[in-house]
């Protein structure tokens, strides 16, 4: 009882806080850092998602399903790719990456207060628990953070069964607004690329274990038009998405 009061109290402060930062309605960053507290001392499991045990990628892939029905990676490596790269003020529900094995390998949700909540698997205590961005240990391993919590963006999804998925001009997006592409239906190496008015923007390279395995790239489009494509090892084109960013009329 006392530590739901506590915990009410908590949110409270950092919610009214950095409620005239938000874009988005403060109840959907609530929600994330409310379900994470949910699993406050659940023990580490590698690859588990949920009450029985959850790894730190494991944590995030659950909390985000229930509370903002958004799917993400599964792979702490594909996470770090994900959404807008914070450079200013951390919000809740904000994800932070940490280098503890070679590159993005440790993810935590942002609660507040230079607190994050995350699933350790080694250390004085492990599983989900709380831990501060002023220890030593995390302030000397962190990579970055990045924003996964907007409302209303679209999400595509490419077919990896061959040209005949091509769509052309089958959508007109609002420039600025994340766009979520989950490539689907394929396995191994994918190469991911996307071109603004003919010229390549960026490319990206995923791995697909099977079919049933999923892989979500998320990038913000300016205004212009923009060609989606996705290829195999060889070149061959798998799938063609096209689109135009800009307001209508």
């Amino acid at each position: 009882m006392i530590r739901s009061f506590c915990l009410s109290i908590f949110l409270a402060v950092i919610f009214s806080n950095t409620l005239g930062a938000l874009n988005e309605p403060v109840f959907v960053r609530e929600r994330i850092v409310n379900e994470a507290f949910a699993y406050l001392d659940t023990p580490y499991l590698y690859g588990g998602t949920d009450s029985r045990g959850v790894d730190c990628s494991g944590l995030v892939f659950t909390v985000f399903k229930k509370a903002a029905a958004k799917i993400l990676p599964r792979r702490v490596s594909d996470l770090y790719y994900q959404g807008e790269e914070i450079e200013d003020v951390l919000l809740p529900g904000d994800l932070l990456f940490f280098d503890t094995t070679g590159g993005p390998s440790h993810v935590g949700i942002y609660i507040g207060e230079q607190r994050f909540i995350h699933s350790a698997s080694a250390g004085k205590k492990t599983g989900v628990i709380i831990s501060s961005l002023a220890e030593r240990y995390y302030s000397a391993r962190m990579l970055g953070a990045r924003r996964l919590v907007h409302l209303n963006f679209p999400e595509i999804t490419l077919l990896l069964n061959g040209r005949e998925q091509e769509k052309t001009d089958a959508l007109l997006l609002a420039p600025g607004l994340p766009v979520n592409f989950i490539l689907s239906k394929g396995s191994g190496l994918i190469l991911f690329k996307a071109y603004k008015d003919d010229q390549e923007y960026f490319s990206r390279l995923v791995r697909l274990a099977n079919e049933d395995d999923f892989s979500i790239l998320w990038f913000t489009p300016s205004a212009g038009r923009w060609t989606i494509r996705a290829e195999d090892q060889s070149g061959m084109v798998l799938a063609v998405f096209n689109f135009k960013a800009g307001r209508k009329g």
